[in-house]
Order: structure tokens, then sequence, then C-alpha cells
């Protein structure tokens, strides 16, 4: 038997490159598009209709945002009507509350008073003593020398705070008038 070369083994088939399998789908694809193209033909009527959809979405939903923040406002409008006495209410009470509490935090009329009884120089004499709404107390006190009145005011601690608002003459004595801010 004569002897027989084997056979020879296939070569391999080359394997398509990328870019030939690249331009084969994109072959593929146009066909389909065109395949599309062709079943709508010249019907523009469902892309128009998927179109205006797409675009009155956010139309409705804008709409019916301001229709309810309408609504909201008309609702909070009426309760700010409704609720005006109560609230005038409460701030004429918190007024009251404030001044009381301005008038009940420095030393009243009476303290005042006894203060003034220790510091005053024999001659002066108390006109009057008022306590303002916001806490300050007002003296006028009439004497005959005002600069020895403010002197003697000053050595006492309890008007450290006292401050010569006016001063007028009268009769021989001058009458002048003090503020004391609350603390």
């Amino acid at each position: 038997m004569p002897d027989t070369p084997p056979p020879e083994p296939e070569a391999p088939q080359p394997s398509r490159s990328l870019a030939d399998r690249l331009a084969q789908r994109a072959r593929n694809r146009g066909d389909g598009v065109a395949v599309a193209r062709r079943a709508v033909g010249a019907d523009w009527r469902i892309p128009a209709i998927v179109a205006a959809l797409i675009w009155l979405g956010p139309l409705t939903t804008m709409l019916g945002a301001r229709l309810l923040a309408d609504g909201v406002r008309r609702e909070a409008q009426g309760l700010r009507v409704q609720l005006a006495p109560r609230i005038a209410a409460e701030r004429g009470a918190e007024t009251a509350r404030s001044q009381l509490a301005d008038a009940l935090r420095g030393p009243g009329p009476s303290a005042t008073l006894e203060a003034l009884a220790r510091v005053l120089p024999a001659e002066a004499t108390v006109a009057r003593v008022a306590r303002e709404p916001g806490g300050a107390i007002e003296l006028e006190i009439a004497a005959p020398d005002p600069d020895m009145l403010r002197a003697a005011l000053r050595r006492a601690p309890e008007f450290v705070r006292l401050r010569a608002v006016g001063q007028q003459g009268s009769d021989g004595t001058m009458l002048s008038k003090f503020r004391v801010e609350p603390q």
C-alpha cells in the first residue's frame, strides 16, 4: 500500500473583523428603519399624537398645581380673616405682659421715694414721681441750687442711671426733671 500522506487539515476560515460585523449590523438596522418608515408611510398622526401627549403631561401638572395653590391661598386668607380678632387680642396681651415685666423689673416709686429722702438736701422738695409704661421713673424736684441737688443724687447708688432731662425756674427755686431708666 502506498503511503498516502495524511490529508491536510482545512485552513480555518478567517473570522470577520469587528468593523465588518458593525457594518453588517448597521445595514441590518437601516433596513429595519426603512421598513418602519414604509409602515408608517404618510401617516403622521401617530407621531403627532405621541408628541402632543408628551407635551401635555407637564402642562396639565402645572395647571393642576396652580389650581391647588390658588385654593390653598383662598383658604389661608379666610383663616387670616377669622383669626384676626384673636391675633389682635394676643398681641395686646403680650404688650401688657411686657409693660408689667418692665414695671416689676426695677425699684418701684416707694423705693425711689425712700432713696430720695436719704440723699436730698434739706431745702429740696419732691414735686412729682411717676412711672412710665416702659418702667422708667420720672422725677421732678424743686431746689434752690440744682447743681447741689445733682451732686447729692449722683452720690446715691440707686441713682446711677439717673439722667437730667429738663429744668425750669420759678419763684427763687429751680424745678429739675430727671429720668431713671429701668435696668
